[in-house]
């Protein structure tokens, strides 16, 4: 029967009648114009305004008003923009990064009254742009220079292939030796170029008593003008040092307009910090904190070198919105992590670049 039914489908084609196939071919050979025809503009209008009560419906749930303008029938929209948003740093005290916490650890106070968090995210292995600086002043014995120069090799291989680093060495001047690269064979090459001149000794380190001769604050101005040329959005100064000498306000003014964290090596120099009445270590801190880095003792720092890692690379993003009024942005935040009175917690408001020279 099967056949037989091919067979008729088979004689009813050969026979071609007139009129079925020639208008089925006709119906495919249609332009598209005759297929979709235009429609007409009370359709049209229709259908806007279908789409329109539909918006309209849906703005409430958007957190955006209708206002009246003077008692007319036209309409505007206003919806509040307004959000400070904050890089976050975890660790605990012995520099471990936190991992895996999320909005509702954190209490967010504003002038002392509690925020509520409008939005948070983990951001993990963060492409990274950085600037290596080793003080090789008189604060830093040979020993000193020898660890930093061997933190910085293994710290570079820590890191990852999309990280570009930039490597510089001060005292009173910064020499650069190496351009902002992730090219691991130049870093390594200008790693090698790092010497040991100082002298090791008390004497030596007796310079401090006059001022120390590290420029830090200098250092860390030339290194912000050649992360200016970074492709990441993340940027990191660490400086390692033993005295610090030259930071102060405008090291932190500058690093907060390019946008850049902070992150320090804080080497022994117990007589300097003595002679210096502990101003250079204070400067430092406050330095870290505020703008949202972190600190590390360089006693044992090989060793904890993949929590400097996790520190450059891990970090959280959380945001707020801040109560009505004025220059909402001058005004005291504090970020804390609930029921980890412990934990120290770094943060630092997200700007960005504020500034063209940086």
């Amino acid at each position: 029967m099967l056949f037989r039914k091919a067979r008729a489908v088979t004689d009813f084609n050969e026979k071609s009648v007139s009129g079925w196939i020639p208008e089925r071919v006709e119906v495919w050979r249609k332009s598209p114009d005759e297929l979709n025809p235009p429609r007409s503009g009370s359709i049209l209008f229709c259908e806007m305004l279908s789409r329109w009560s539909a918006l309209l419906l849906l703005l409430p749930q958007f957190g955006l008003s209708q206002e009246s303008v003077g008692g007319d029938e036209q309409k505007r929209f206003r919806v509040d923009v307004r959000a400070a948003t904050y890089e976050v740093r975890v660790t605990d005290p012995s520099g471990n990064v936190l991992k895996g916490l999320g909005g509702a650890d954190f209490l967010v106070e504003e002038e002392g009254r509690a925020r509520p968090v409008t939005f948070f995210e983990e951001r993990s292995e963060t492409p990274l742009s950085l600037a290596v600086l080793l003080d090789a002043s008189s604060t830093m014995n040979s020993e000193s220079i020898r660890t930093g120069r061997r933190a910085i090799h293994q710290l570079i291989h820590l890191l990852g292939r999309e990280d570009e680093i930039l490597l510089g060495v001060y005292s009173g001047e910064v020499h650069f030796l190496s351009e902002l690269t992730a090219d691991r064979y130049k870093l390594v090459e200008g790693i090698e170029n790092i010497g040991s001149s100082a002298q090791p000794g008390k004497w030596k380190r007796l310079g401090v008593l006059f001022g120390s001769e590290a420029q830090t604050g200098y250092a860390v101005d030339m290194s912000l003008l050649k992360l200016k040329k970074s492709r990441h959005k993340n940027k990191v100064v660490l400086v390692m040092s033993a005295g610090f000498g030259g930071i102060g306000e405008a090291t932190l003014d500058h690093l907060n307009l390019a946008g850049a964290r902070f992150f320090a090596v804080s080497v022994d120099n117990k007589l300097g910090d003595i002679f210096s009445l502990g101003g250079d270590q204070a400067a430092r801190r406050r330095i870290v904190r505020d703008t949202g880095g972190l600190s590390y003792p360089g006693r044992g720092i090989i060793e904890r070198l993949s929590r400097v890692r996790d520190g450059l690379k891990h970090y959280y993003l959380l945001a707020f919105s801040p109560e009505e009024g004025d220059d909402w942005t001058s005004r005291k935040v504090r970020i804390t992590l609930i029921g980890r009175e412990n934990a120290v917690v770094s943060a630092a408001r997200r700007t960005g670049s504020g500034n063209s020279f940086y």
